[in-house]
């Protein structure tokens, strides 16, 4: 048998606009193992966002 050579692609998504919305999208995808960037306007949505497994 011979080994094998296997490739793990990363998956990342960047949601712009963290206010209600964006932050449930963002916590959703990263659950389901997606790399999230998350980037919003000052003021508008939360000031840090912990999403789950983050370090």
């Amino acid at each position: 048998m011979t080994a094998r050579n296997t490739i793990t692609a990363r998956k990342t998504v960047a949601v712009l606009g963290l206010g209600r919305m964006g932050s449930a999208i963002a916590t959703r995808l990263a659950a389901d193992g997606w790399d999230v960037v998350g980037w919003t306007r000052g003021g508008r949505g939360p000031s840090r966002l912990t999403l789950p497994g983050a370090p």
